[in-house]
């Protein structure tokens, strides 16, 4: 049930940032602005003092628009213009009953009611000293209504400039926000592409990003840069705090002691779900995000809960929970940004979740990336020790009795066998060179290989044995893998502490099958056998059996099954799962 729901909140939120990014798409390409310009562009001006009065009109969104009027200054110099910043709402500038600017969403291809948040820069001439301004704001949603705005008189520069010393920590904290997350986003993608390994800093690199373009879009200075294209910029910052809540759920459980509750993974499903609703009312028409903000916010508050829940009883349950002050100070900048944004009416400035998130990133991050370097320190020191325990078998196969008695009876072919003793002094080299070469294998190989080098190494028995040693291979498949050296130190066991030990001799048989689920390899012998039992209470093992045994697990999830019976024979059976 729980692995079924983890699957569920992970296809959903990808569902999630489709229907986001589908409905940015669409915004980027069809929302346009109609907008209307008498005059060219010739700078930007403040206004301070003005009246202002509600009249009702049945043609409004919400039956009213607010006029504001004043009277122009006795002289304008060039480069002046009339700045207003305006919030979803539409306007109309006059200058004594002219319409000279207009600002409405086109008519065509029309995703959402309003152009967001965006700046009305309109060009004021000399020959417009002491003219009546009249001003038309048009609310859309009723939050929008009491919102109060400022009028400047000057040079656009002096705007953006002004502006821009207003969001300046903003865009910084941002940008950096940003850069952060998407470092973290390689390290991530590379350890999973390469290390195969899962990452946890894939969700604090995507919050970050999402953070950051949230808090940046959300400036009143973005807008500036980007006159054309506001009202993109407005559903980035709004989606972007809509997709944030599933990663931040996923962030904050780093510092749980236990990773797998099922409640967080219940309300990214939920969360998802409830995004896509209100994605897909957006992008049919039914209800702008903006008016169901107040959802979102409900499902931050609810995360936030959840969170101190599961936290407490985290550390209530686990004295050694990692979760500390660190994961406070992110709900609280969270919850104080949440309030303030309902005591001021807006999203700007919003500090507190903008720093706790940082800090908590940064934090967060820093340790994540140490645990990579941990992992890689611990995965060399793995290697070094899977590097000596290679060396430790084919040591443990080229063992002096075995050259001496290999070179014994190539010394004995020569006088009596010269070609035998030619093909035995190739099959030696061919042996040591297989031993050599298996050190560099830091995967399964073929098992057709490994059966070459093993007929090889008994093909030197032979010469020992002569016609006490019996070979029979009943190998019925040879499409799968296995570790180097790890069927030899078998099969050696079977010549000299199996066959070898019965006057006769004996037939060592060397098989592999096909099964449902794994492919087994079988070294089995008639030889003098053992106590399975007391083999294992005595300590004494074949050669190399425990090296076997550590490397068939660590490359290949294989295990090795070793059945004896005193008189009878040894069978050593090696399965082979298919998915590895």
């Amino acid at each position: 049930m729980h692995k079924r729901m983890k699957r569920a909140a992970t296809v959903l939120y990808i569902l999630t940032l489709v229907g986001v990014t589908v409905l940015l798409l669409l915004i980027g390409v069809n929302e346009k602005k109609d907008e209307y310009q008498a005059r060219n562009d010739l700078g930007l001006v403040t206004v301070d003092e003005y009246q202002c009065q509600d009249v009702a009109d049945a043609d409004t969104p919400l039956g009213i628009r607010k006029v504001y009027t004043w009277t122009l200054p006795e002289s304008i110099e060039g480069d002046t213009s009339l700045a207003f910043y305006y919030v979803h709402q539409y306007v109309k500038v006059y200058l004594d009953d002219e319409l000279i600017y207009r600002a409405f969403p086109a008519d065509e291809k029309r995703i959402g009611k309003t152009l967001g948040c965006d700046w009305a820069m309109v060009p004021l001439f000399a020959e417009d000293a002491e003219k009546q301004v009249q001003v038309d704001v048009i609310p859309v949603y009723q939050t929008s209504v009491n919102r109060t705005i400022t009028f400047y008189e000057g040079s656009k520069f002096g705007i953006v400039r002004m502006q821009a010393k207003k969001d300046g920590w903003q865009i910084g904290l941002s940008l950096v926000s940003i850069l952060i997350g998407l470092v973290f986003l390689g390290i991530a993608c590379y350890h999973i592409l390469t290390k195969k390994q899962k990452s946890n800093l894939w969700a604090l690199g995507a919050f970050s990003v999402m953070l950051g373009i949230w808090r940046l879009t959300d400036t009143w200075f973005s807008p500036i840069l980007f006159p054309a294209n506001a009202t993109l910029l407005f559903y980035l910052s709004v989606t972007m705090l809509m997709v944030g809540v599933v990663p931040l759920l996923k962030m904050l459980q780093t510092f749980l002691y236990e990773k797998d509750y099922m409640l967080l993974d219940i309300f990214c499903v939920l969360s998802s779900v409830v995004c896509l609703l209100v994605l897909a009312a957006q992008m049919l028409g039914l209800a702008d995000i903006r008016e169901n903000l107040i959802i979102i916010h409900v499902l931050i508050l609810l995360g936030i809960l959840l969170t101190i829940s599961i936290a407490v009883y985290d550390r209530i349950k686990y004295k050694k929970s990692k979760n500390g002050k660190i994961l406070w100070i992110c709900v609280v900048g969270i919850a104080m940004d949440v309030v303030a944004y309902y005591v001021k009416g807006n999203s700007v400035d919003l500090f507190f979740s903008l720093l706790a998130f940082q800090i908590y990133v940064w934090w967060t991050g820093i340790g994540i990336i140490k645990s990579y370097i941990e992992w890689e320190k611990k995965l060399s020191e793995q290697e070094a020790e899977l590097m000596e325990g290679r060396v430790s078998i084919m040591l443990s196969q080229i063992q002096p009795h075995f050259l001496y008695n290999s070179l014994t009876s190539i010394a004995y072919l020569c006088g009596k066998d010269p070609d035998g003793a030619k093909r035995a002094i190739n099959d030696f080299a061919d042996y040591l060179r297989g031993n050599m070469d298996s050190l560099k294998q830091k995967t399964p190989v073929p098992f057709e290989m490994e059966l070459k080098h093993i007929k090889i190494y008994l093909s030197l028995e032979k010469m020992r044995f002569e016609e006490e040693l019996q070979i029979t291979y009943d190998i019925q498949t040879m499409d799968f893998r296995i570790p180097s050296l790890t069927i030899q130190p078998l099969v050696e066991n079977a010549v000299k502490h199996g066959v070898g030990k019965v006057p006769s001799g004996g037939t060592v048989v060397i098989g592999t099958r096909e099964k449902e689920d794994c492919y087994e390899v079988i070294v089995a012998d008639n030889g003098v056998g053992f106590d399975v039992n007391q083999q294992a209470e005595d300590g004494k093992t074949h050669i190399g059996i425990a090296n076997v045994r550590s490397r068939l697990w660590e490359m290949s999830h294989a295990t090795l099954d070793i059945s004896s019976e005193p008189g009878k024979g040894t069978t050593a059976t090696i399965m082979i799962p298919k998915n590895q």
